[in-house]
């Protein structure tokens, strides 16, 4: 909406016998909520929409936009067993739709006893191309006692862990430009052999071809992910490498 103009949402409920959409013929019939977003903005036109939740497809400048806000989205909403549809044209603006399987179950209470705090020994590598999120995720591990070396992309990562002391744990989103998040952590664990290695992705595990990795000893966790979640998960790494090398994890090039 390049001159103004109004975002609309609506919540409530609906129920499908099935989904009548191209490309969302797995929708389970059943009662749902949904999410809508409207603009009336510029919209877009047939080819934009077919290709608008693929990775790193953008319509905006070199320089202005990675394509990987709505690709995310997509991959969140299908972990939640939900679906998304966009209706656009262009000058009629666009319209968002998420529907989300709904629970009539009530809601499980959890416990409100303080978690213990975690107690990072050692150096974590952090590699994601969204300054955000690789700040607040260093933030958060350096919070809880952990050494941090933050990089943007596979490139700077490499260059880093050369120059670097011992690295114990790589977390690094999997889609990225250039060098995937797979590729980095193959090439990690060749020179590294007991690095730990978390990958992280809003898009389901299915989709990313993790084996060659999991394989080799990697971790995946699906994005969004708690703070509590990230800090277990690398605690885990860091644990799995002392018991394999019967001594402090020291990531130690061959």
């Amino acid at each position: 909406m390049p001159d103004g103009g109004t975002v609309t949402i609506e919540t409530g409920n609906t129920s499908f016998d099935d989904f009548h959409a191209p490309g969302h013929a797995d929708g389970a019939p059943g009662p749902y909520v949904f999410l809508a977003v409207t603009d009336n903005g510029i919209g877009m036109d047939h080819e934009t929409r077919d290709h608008i939740f693929e990775p790193f497809f953008t319509t905006k400048d070199v320089g202005n936009g990675t394509g990987l806000g709505l690709a995310t989205a997509y991959g969140v909403v299908h972990q939640a067993g939900g679906r998304i549809f966009v209706y656009s044209e262009p000058g009629k603006g666009s319209v968002f739709k998420l529907y989300f399987p709904r629970v009539d179950a009530p809601v499980e209470r959890r416990s409100t006893m303080p978690l213990a705090p975690v107690v990072g020994v050692g150096t974590v590598m952090i590699v994601a191309d969204d300054p955000a999120i690789r700040d607040m995720t260093a933030k958060l591990l350096k919070r809880a006692g952990y050494d941090v070396l933050a990089v943007a992309n596979g490139s700077e990562a490499i260059a880093t862990a050369q120059d670097a002391g011992p690295i114990d744990v790589l977390v690094t989103d999997v889609v990225m430009p250039a060098m995937s998040g797979i590729e980095l952590a193959e090439r990690m664990m060749d020179s590294y052999p007991l690095i730990g290695v978390v990958l992280l992705s809003g898009y389901i595990a299915e989709t990313l071809h993790l084996e060659r990795a999991t394989a080799r000893g990697a971790t995946f966790v699906a994005k969004p992910v708690s703070s509590t979640q990230l800090l277990e998960t690398v605690g885990r790494a860091v644990a799995l490498r002392q018991s394999a090398s019967n001594r402090p994890v020291t990531a130690t090039p061959r």
